[in-house]
């Protein structure tokens, strides 16, 4: 069996977000809760342990420094601004996972009710999605209005340090955090496939050092 990581770019990815929001995690407990075996994730650290993305100890693994500048610096380059993990967030009647994602971009190829966005979310591991769009001065649901409605304290983690180049806002939520993330970032994939942006996410050339190819 060659030696590859064999995890796609979205779980690698996706990996590293739970290693900055948990810190220390140990490969059983990243198998365990993203369903991937624990050997393919035994490689994956050490291959990004090699180059210095992040560094182990009996307490398990957590991202280095260089890792998170090039974990941020790769959301950015998605349009990705800010995004926030909760816990225990109860939303949309369901109490979970709650991560929501800051784009500068994309607003203009949602759907007109995101139900094609929403069903991306749903394959890839949420329980629930909510988009919200830019309209001026408001934030609206498209297909349903504005997004005063929502609970205040939903709402208020939903638009937590919100800048004014953020045009839109992409929240997933799950029973776990693996798929809370996992389903965000499949989102945000999917609409800039949409877009057309050029570099597409998939350019392992591009991504390197960050992922193992």
């Amino acid at each position: 069996m060659p030696r590859r990581s064999s995890l796609s770019p979205l779980d690698q990815v996706s990996l590293l977000l739970l290693l900055k929001y948990f810190h220390r995690c140990g490969r059983y407990y990243l198998s365990e809760v993203s369903g991937l075996g624990e050997g393919r994730i035994r490689y994956f650290l050490s291959e990004l342990r090699k180059r210095g993305l992040v560094r182990s100890s009996r307490g398990g693994t957590e991202l280095s420094e260089e890792g998170l500048k090039l974990l941020t610096e790769f959301l950015r380059r998605l349009g990705v601004v800010s995004e926030y993990l909760y816990r225990e967030m109860r939303f949309l009647g369901a109490t979970g996972f709650l991560y929501v994602l800051h784009c500068t971009c994309y607003d203009d190829v949602l759907t007109w009710n995101c139900m094609e966005e929403r069903d991306v979310g749903i394959r890839y591991g949420a329980r629930a999605v909510l988009i919200l769009r830019r309209s001026g001065e408001e934030w609206v649901v498209p297909g349903v209005g504005s997004a005063a409605v929502l609970e205040s304290e939903v709402r208020t983690c939903i638009l937590r340090e919100v800048g004014s180049e953020t045009r839109l806002i992409v929240v997933t939520q799950a029973g776990n955090p693996y798929y809370a993330i996992r389903s965000g970032l499949a989102i945000i994939l999917h609409l800039r496939e949409k877009s057309g942006s050029s570099g597409t996410y998939m350019d392992t050339k591009a991504l390197s050092p960050l992922l193992v190819v």
